[in-house]
């Protein structure tokens, strides 16, 4: 009990401070219209009070209203997708109307983004200092991407990988490191679970996202175990300021076909979003062997959101998510033969947001989320069935003051495992409790912080982490972040639900297993113009305790060989990623981005496996009225690939062959 009053405490020391002194100062109105350069009014963009959580967004005619602004000097930003941000001072009376007129120079899109997820702050990804991706919906588009799995190919520093050609399992590579080292969030919640990101990724449809923000690099600092690699947040779509209703499909070779439909809208102080999106395809097997290359699959998603504006200083929004999905796949797609899996699964989600702004630089948040999990997997004529739940609250404060920026906060997360194969029903919770300061002393930014992880299998766990951004010139910034991360095992492996994985072996629980500790340096310059865009970043991991899967004796028993995770030993990885993007005039822009890896296996010395020492990728885009199109390629350098061979013990891995290098057009 004695611990719980601790951290209750704590957690009021913060609060309580934000309710009691939230401002009464004497305010007024601030009116305006935003423009472009040709006097057109721009639709959708955002008007910010600096230092504050005040804000609004413009409607059809490029209006917009900020309403109880304290009486006052204060600079408004006024940013948005596809234009130079601008700051503007103002000077609001008291009981009085104060308008502005705003016009916005076109740039580069990915320049003028606002990110939340690096330092769970809002910040223009320019101005933070840890290395931020964004793929806006724009860019989601002109990839004619039906999932997020579509939507993360060719980014620099990033690889999709397919895991298998039977079923498709999937993941997202970072710096060198696989899937499980990268924490996916959704809306900033960590709700996709071990068992939901085997298939996830291309389960979560390109329709219900807004953008996606890619940090690469430690997070463990603020998003705990699994951060080692980076985070990625996929930001699902907010209301429209007018009401709007689209309808969209498309088709593609191998029997593929998109529908979908979406309605956003925003009424008085009301705004919602819902969408249905229906996909399908044959699959394929593309070298003729009888063996699928890419499942046959049927898949619908609903997504709803709801957002209530309860006054000026409390949001509330409510989301939900529904999927259904039926693959199948190996040999001829027969679902009678046995080198086939099918796959049934269903997986619901919910998450509600509280914000209160109790005063202008004042903020606190507070996150519920729940979801369930459920498939079903035949595979060898032996069905695999499994589901798990994951529950939690998430809160944090964020107060200004000065030059700093403090951000608290904590999490309480279950997750809750049941199948059918050897490892049966399990159960685990974490609590972390985090804290940030950001610190702005003129053309410098520091941001130091820490989470400290109490998992109720693996104990304790304390990750800080520094990062600085220097401002060298007006569009040249230096930057660099040295972190300490953890990982500790999920309840679910993709292993343990491979059938031949699941039910040959019996699966021992290892009670010596502690889990995986990393440390990451990053470091680079970016230069940011109207035009041009050009960041040049390397960065360092050393993974310790690394766990995996091997044999480990006979069960005599039940005539199955005995399968264990332990900690086997370390591994690091390093490189460069440069990537660039230069807009020759208002309709051609060229994207691409190079990355050099040297990920080695430090046990044996060896090159890590499916893992290439270069790549790169390049795009042509060309935009024009409503006309839009793209010239897309992509290099994948030689990689380390496996061969089967046979022991006493059964199959061995070796990784021997070297792959080709390869372009794709």
């Amino acid at each position: 009990m004695k611990h719980h009053r601790i951290r209750t405490n704590a957690l009021l020391l913060f609060i309580v401070p934000m309710l009691l002194f939230g401002e009464n100062k004497p305010t007024g109105t601030l009116k305006g219209y935003v423009y472009d350069a040709k006097h057109t009014a721009l639709l959708g963009a955002t008007v910010v009070i600096k230092g504050t959580y005040l804000g609004s967004t413009t409607d059809t005619e490029g209006a917009f209203i900020i309403e109880k602004v304290p009486d006052g000097k204060w600079t408004i930003i006024v940013s948005m997708i596809g234009y130079r941000p601008v700051e503007r001072s103002v000077d609001v009376t008291s009981g009085r109307e104060t308008k502005v007129i705003i016009t916005l120079e076109e740039s580069l899109p990915k320049l003028d983004e606002i990110v939340v997820t690096a330092t769970r702050t809002k910040r223009f990804v320019r101005d933070v200092p840890v290395l931020t991706t964004v793929i806006p919906m724009e860019e989601i588009a002109m990839k004619a991407a039906i999932n997020l799995e579509e939507a993360m190919k060719n980014v620099t520093g990033v690889k999709v990988r397919t895991l298998c050609s039977i079923c498709n399992a999937s993941e997202i590579e970072m710096q060198g490191l696989p899937g499980g080292y990268t924490k996916i969030l959704i809306d900033g919640v960590p709700i996709v679970s071990g068992l939901s990101s085997v298939y996830g990724l291309a389960q979560i449809p390109a329709e219900e996202i807004e953008r996606i923000e890619i940090i690469k690099g430690a997070g463990s600092s603020l998003y705990g175990s699994d951060a080692i690699a980076g985070v990625v947040n996929v930001i699902t779509r907010k209301p429209l300021p007018q009401p709007h209703l689209n309808l969209h499909g498309s088709i593609g070779t191998y029997g593929t076909q998109n529908l979908g439909a979406s309605f956003s809208g925003m009424l008085d102080h009301t705004g919602s979003v819902v969408s249905i999106s229906k996909i399908r395809s044959n699959g394929a097997d593309f070298n003729g062997d009888g063996i699928s290359e890419t499942v046959r699959y049927d898949r619908i998603g609903i997504m709803g959101k709801i957002i209530q504006e309860l006054g000026p200083t409390i949001t509330v929004t409510g989301t939900g998510n529904y999927l259904q999905e039926d693959r199948l796949g190996g040999y001829r797609f027969d679902p009678t033969a046995t080198l086939n899996e099918q796959i049934a699964t269903q997986r619901w989600e919910m998450h509600g947001i509280a914000t209160v702004s109790p005063a202008t630089t004042m903020s606190l948040t507070l996150h519920g989320f729940a979801t369930h999990h459920q498939q079903q997997a035949l595979f060898k004529g032996i069905w695999y069935n499994a589901f798990e739940d994951i529950k939690g609250i998430d809160i944090q404060g964020t107060t200004t003051f000065h030059l700093h920026t403090i951000t608290m906060g904590g999490l309480v997360q279950s997750d809750h495992i049941a199948e059918s194969s050897r490892i049966g029903d399990l159960r685990a919770t974490n609590v972390g409790i985090f804290a940030q300061d950001e610190v702005a002393i003129n053309r410098l930014r520091i941001v130091f912080g820490g989470r400290f992880d109490k998992h109720s299998e693996y104990g304790s766990q304390f990750s800080p982490r520094i990062s600085a951004m220097y401002t060298l010139l007006n569009d040249v910034t230096l930057r660099a972040s040295y972190g300490l991360g953890f990982k500790v095992p999920t309840l679910f492996f993709e292993e343990m639900h491979y059938c031949p994985g699941g039910f040959r072996y019996t699966i021992l629980r290892n009670p010596n297993l502690v889990p995986e500790r990393s440390k990451s340096l990053d470091f680079g310059f970016t230069v940011y113009r109207s035009q041009l865009f050009l960041s040049i970043n390397g960065f360092f991991n050393n993974i310790q305790n690394i766990i995996e899967g091997t044999v480990v004796g006979w069960d005599s028993t039940a005539r199955r060989l005995e399968f264990c995770y332990i900690n086997v030993g370390r591994a690091r990885t390093r490189g460069v990623e440069v990537d660039f993007s230069y807009r020759i005039n208002k309709h051609i822009t060229l994207d691409g981005g190079y990355s050099y890896l040297d990920a080695v296996d430090l046990n044996t010395g060896e090159f890590l496996p499916f893992r290439s020492k270069h790549s790169a990728h390049m795009s042509a885009e060309y935009h024009a009225n409503q006309i839009s199109g793209a010239i897309v390629g992509e290099f994948i350098g030689s990689m380390r690939t496996e061969n089967v061979g046979s022991t006493l013990a059964g199959e061995e891995i070796i990784y021997s062959k070297w792959s080709p290098n390869y372009t794709l057009w």
